[in-house]
């Protein structure tokens, strides 16, 4: 899937019709933004231990045994939340009739542990245990990481606007349940231990949301849990993995052309982000924060999650997306309007302003 960067799409008629998460605290969407709600966590020590010989922390599913890697692994934590997004069309659609569901996923980026190819082969096991609800042929993958999500529900509701698609799976999963993908971060200073605090509890999970134009949800008859006023994908000129000092350039800009949509008298009422306890992401929001802050609600209200699930990569914005709609669905949501950023390792930025049905 190629990113379409520096471009806002403003798709006032593409809603979210179902939504699927499964995280460290959650088997599905519900009870994932139950548990993030009440802040609870799941952070265990693994059977890793890093360069001090301690054992690694880890935020990981608990159904799934620690011998299953890879790509099985994803796809293992990928299938239920799919089937979660697709339940409210499962007796509408089939692969064969023109309303085959479009999946793009997030996926993430090459590193330890994680090829390129695999993304790929990602791709073909979702598809083919989703009870060929999902249409294979278009089937595309956005190995970007964090931004991985983000970019599949740009890519969907381009299709959908566009009128070469009536339905999208989009969202993402990721893992770092790996021992090459651990040392990894432990080498580079990534990973949150008791010598480095700079640093990120690793989780997985995954999340998915079905998005459909408001016409074609009416004609099936399922609820609107969502709409996107608006979603953008940047480019930071100097992310994590350069040698420049970044000054949040590519994420105000994502904000620029993400809040950009409101009116005179709008806010953006409360943000989701994939801040894991990094300096480096924090440093990044806080400059892009200042730039747009009369876009935000006073008080600002700023949700982590991280904190409860760890850092969940390529899944992160659609399982807040997901989270998003469950405070609404509840009652406890700050507003109507929120504003959802994640960003990647590799420079891609993503922002996505979702607004209440």
């Amino acid at each position: 899937m190629e990113l379409r960067r520096r471009g806002t799409l403003v798709p006032s008629h593409v809603c979210v019709i179902g939504v699927g998460a499964v995280t460290s605290v959650g088997i599905d969407a519900i009870m994932t933004a139950a548990s993030v709600r009440a802040g609870v966590t799941r952070f265990a020590e693994s059977r890793f231990v890093d360069r001090a010989g301690e054992p690694m922390v880890f935020s990981r599913v608990s159904f799934l045994p620690e011998v299953c890697r890879g790509v099985d692994r994803l796809v293992a934590i990928a299938g239920p939340s799919v089937r979660q997004a697709l339940l409210a069309v499962s007796n509408h659609v089939r692969m064969s009739e023109p309303r085959g569901v479009v999946p793009l996923i997030g996926a993430p980026a090459p590193r330890p542990g994680w090829a390129a190819a695999d993304a790929q082969q990602l791709v073909s096991q979702l598809v083919g245990c989703a009870d060929a609800t999902l249409s294979g042929r278009e089937a595309d993958v956005a190995p970007v990481g964090h931004v991985g999500a983000i970019a599949a529900v740009a890519k969907g509701a381009e299709l959908i606007t566009s009128g070469r698609a009536e339905l999208v799976l989009a969202g993402g999963v990721d893992s770092y349940y790996d021992i090459d993908a651990l040392e990894w971060l432990d080498e580079t200073r990534r990973l949150h231990t008791e010598r480095n605090a700079d640093g990120f509890v690793p989780g997985e999970g995954a999340g998915f949301c079905l998005l459909a134009s408001a016409v074609v949800a009416q004609q099936l008859g399922v609820r609107v849990l969502a709409r996107i006023r608006a979603v953008s994908i940047t480019q930071e000129p100097y992310p994590l993995v350069s040698n420049g000092v970044c000054i949040g350039t590519g994420l105000t800009e994502a904000f620029h052309s993400a809040l950009g949509v409101l009116s005179d008298d709008e806010r953006a009422d409360w943000t989701l982000c994939d801040m894991n306890g990094e300096s480096f992401r924090a440093t990044e929001w806080t400059y892009a924060y200042v730039r747009t802050g009369k876009k935000h609600r006073d008080p600002l209200a700023l949700w982590h999650p991280a904190d409860c699930y760890g850092d969940i990569g390529a899944a992160s914005g659609s399982v807040m997306i997901a989270l998003a709609i469950g405070a609404w669905s509840r009652g406890y949501a700050r507003g109507k309007r929120c504003l959802i950023w994640t960003s990647s390792d590799e420079g891609a930025r993503g922002a996505l302003l979702l607004e209440a049905a």
